[in-house]
């Protein structure tokens, strides 16, 4: 007797390989190694490539919806992994620094120096990022240089390792919380996780691994440890710290004997976090550079801003009415909405003995955050947050939101591809506006309907 697979299985799973062939076909044509400004492709080209991109994320994205096979998911990775890195700069720095590592050079020598200006990593590389260093943690480096001594001088290969490190990374973490077939497809399977890692390289997705054991601990009631393991990730890069405060301090609440002394402590918290983002803007030029462009200074050419609510005003002020200090206070003034709204869901957190309550607060505490309230808003930030989404399965008010999330932050490229390389300022300005627009219109009209319900 004959037996066949049923087309509403068989439909998601040539789906997901669609989509992970057709996001192949485009990162060829944009690959970072040899696109340049200087070689970018016309608008219309742009066009069709972007409207080729945007049919290959809703292809994973339905796939993602209605769940496949883990071993699709695998061959949807295996497949994502043919295509180069093309939607950000970011890796280029990872070979060149990895590879300056691997050659000795102290983490403090600027790649350029470190490498010779001839060298073939640094030729795609935009002028300013050449004098670039590493920001990232200890762990991270050593990896890089391992990369760095085993790639040597070849870039390609380079750029391939970086991506097949994300994409293990996030298959590893998937594997962690995927106790069934269809959580291990809800991680791995995520949009965000198959662009920004496994194509896009970032090394944010070691986070991945990290956050899902932290999330195995929680739910095993051993909260401090989940704490100190999502701390650990700030050995990889610093935004680690970001997923780890809310936590450490919800714990730190819990412990309090009252509603009110926990009110009380945020009452002192909140200045001392003020007092800390202006010590912050005096430590540019330093090691801490990087974490003081978070809050940048009066007198800095631009804004460190992308993609963010903030970002329109920051522009009017220093660019339109040419008030460079009102724009910085814009920003510090952005921080402290961050940091108060992390505070009060860490707050939130505390006074609940619900676990699932408690991680529904930290979760929404964090995406609202990355969707509203980071400046510097990056889609691959939010790749911890994916390992969550099995363990929200009964959450209707922040999931369907969050999985949205998921999705729109990496639909903007589709007007990256296109509009890169413009030096006409009014047309970035427009850009910008838009790719903010795709990216958090979809989710906030989720949030909005979920709170207006019962």
């Amino acid at each position: 007797m004959k037996t066949s697979v049923q087309p509403s299985r068989l439909r998601p799973n040539v789906a997901a390989l669609t989509g992970a062939a057709l996001l192949v076909l485009v990162a060829e044509r944009f690959r970072l190694d040899t696109t340049l400004c200087s070689g970018w492709p016309a608008r219309v080209t742009g066009c069709a490539y972007g409207a080729l991109y945007v049919v290959a994320v809703l292809l994973l994205a339905w796939a993602w919806k209605h769940g496949v096979h883990a071993m699709v998911v695998v061959a949807a990775h295996a497949i994502s992994l043919l295509g180069m890195p093309f939607l950000s700069s970011d890796p280029l720095m990872y070979v060149a620094v990895g590879r300056a590592l691997a050659l000795g050079a102290p983490t403090s020598l600027d790649v350029t120096s470190a490498l010779g200006a001839d060298h073939p990593f640094l030729v795609p590389l935009v002028p300013a990022w050449r004098l670039g260093t590493s920001a990232y943690g200890p762990a991270w480096n050593g990896l890089a240089s391992f990369i760095g001594h085993a790639t040597k001088d070849n870039l390609v290969a380079a750029l391939h390792a970086h991506q097949l490190l994300a994409c293990l990374a996030i298959l590893v973490g998937a594997l962690i919380v995927g106790r069934t077939r269809d959580a291990f497809s809800t991680v791995a399977l995520c949009p965000l996780a198959i662009v920004e890692a496994t194509v896009g390289a970032h090394n944010d997705a070691l986070l991945v691994p990290i956050a899902a054991v932290a999330l195995v601990c929680w739910q095993g009631k051993r909260p401090l440890v989940a704490a100190l393991v999502l701390c650990s990730g700030m050995l990889v890069k610093a935004t680690a710290a970001i997923y780890a405060a809310p936590v450490l301090l919800a714990l730190v609440l819990a412990g309090l004997p009252s509603p009110r002394a926990r009110r009380l402590a945020l009452a002192g918290i909140l200045p001392l976090a003020g007092v800390a983002l202006l010590v912050m803007a005096q430590l540019a030029d330093g090691p801490l550079d990087a974490l003081a462009r978070i809050v940048g200074r009066p007198d800095v050419p631009f804004d460190h801003c992308t993609r963010s609510f903030e970002c329109l005003p920051r522009i009017v002020f220093r660019f339109v009415l040419h008030m460079s200090t009102a724009a910085w206070a814009t920003g510090i003034v952005c921080r402290l909405v961050g940091a108060a709204w992390l505070a009060y869901a860490s707050l939130r957190a505390a006074e609940t003995s619900s676990r699932e309550e408690q991680l529904a607060w930290i979760v929404r505490g964090l995406f609202v955050y990355f969707l509203a309230l980071h400046g510097w808003a990056q889609s691959w930030y939010a790749l911890p947050l994916v390992v969550v989404l099995p363990a929200m399965h009964g959450d209707t008010h922040t999931r369907p939101a969050l999985s949205a999330y998921l999705v729109s932050s990496v639909c903007y490229y589709a007007l990256v591809l296109p509009m890169s390389c413009l030096d006409n300022p009014l047309l970035v300005a427009f850009s910008d506006l838009a790719e903010g627009l795709v990216t958090v219109v979809p989710p906030i009209v989720l949030l909005v309907r979920a709170c207006r319900a019962p």
